[in-house]
Parts: C-alpha cells; structure tokens; sequence
C-alpha cells in the first residue's frame, strides 16, 4: 500500500517538474528571440512551452498506465499458471 502512495507522489512530482520545465524553457526561448531580433513574440513561445508540457505530461500519464496494465496482467497471467497447476 506504501508502495502504491509513493510511486503516486513520484508520478505527481514529475508531472509538475515537466510542466514547469516546457513552461519555463518556452518563456526563456520567446525571451531571447526578443533581445536578440527585438521581436516581441513572447506569449507565442510561452503557448508553445504550454502545449508541450500538456503532452508530456499526456505521454507520461500513458506510459504509466499501459506500464501499470502489463504489470496487472503479468500477475494475473503468473496466478493463472499457478491456479492450472494446483487443480492438474
């Protein structure tokens, strides 16, 4: 049960950490395009860093679960063997 609450709170943990990351990476991208072409794009580049970070943390959600699902039939195939071998 520990176990299941801390892989959670890892999950959690990098879900904000890749949100903050794109988030902050696209705003220092629209920041240096501006000082450096005087362009003032920076909520293009903010939007962009958003975006990403949304489908990171989607791929990171996905991987998670499809890694949690062969995991559970993995046991329930192993329990299965387990079960023909006790009633042959």
């Amino acid at each position: 049960m520990k176990k299941k609450i801390f892989k959670t709170y890892i999950l959690i943990l990098q879900l904000g950490i890749t949100m903050i990351s794109s988030i902050v990476i696209g705003l220092i991208i629209g920041l240096c395009i501006k000082h450096f072409f005087k362009l003032d794009i920076i909520i293009i580049f903010l939007l962009f860093g958003i975006i990403s970070g949304f489908i990171n943390s989607y791929k990171l959600i996905k991987s998670t679960h499809d890694l949690g699902k062969s995991s559970i039939s993995k046991s329930l195939g192993s329990v299965k063997s387990e079960m023909e071998d006790k009633f042959k």
